[in-house]
């Protein structure tokens, strides 16, 4: 009796041990398949992320370039007006450079004298200052 009695108790754990694995057999594979569907949505948002940031770059890739391109445009353009004026200038002092070979000096006699006079001036005005500063130094030692 006992020995049966164990053995159909035996059984019975066995069935639901069976039972059990399957269903906890079958709960894994629900796990993993949702896990699996889980990484695919989850790679797809990075997809989409990454292809939102690659156009973003892209974006102000371009407008980097093109303000770059404006302000070499800008700057070109400048460079060609200054030499413009540059050349303009130096035509003008070859034009004046010659008039006064062809004329002779453009201060002529009296222009020389008063330009003399001038340097003198200043030469004295620098004297005097310079006796000034002397005597002004030696009071302070």
């Amino acid at each position: 009796g006992w020995q049966a009695a164990l053995a159909q108790i035996r059984e019975e754990l066995l069935a639901t041990r069976a039972t059990h694995s399957e269903a906890l057999a079958e709960q894994v594979m629900g796990l993993r398949h949702e896990m699996t569907l889980q990484r695919v949505a989850q790679g797809k948002v990075y997809a989409e992320q990454i292809a939102t940031l690659r156009r973003d770059m892209e974006c102000s890739l371009r407008e980097e370039r093109d303000s770059r391109a404006h302000d070499c445009a800008d700057l070109r353009s400048a460079l060609e007006s200054l030499q413009v004026m540059m050349r303009t200038c130096q035509a003008t002092l070859a034009t004046q450079s010659m008039q006064t070979v062809e004329h002779g000096s453009l201060l002529g006699g009296h222009g020389r004298a008063a330009l003399e006079e001038l340097a003198r001036t200043l030469e004295a005005e620098r004297h005097a200052r310079c006796v000034r500063d002397g005597e002004t130094h030696a009071l302070i030692r």
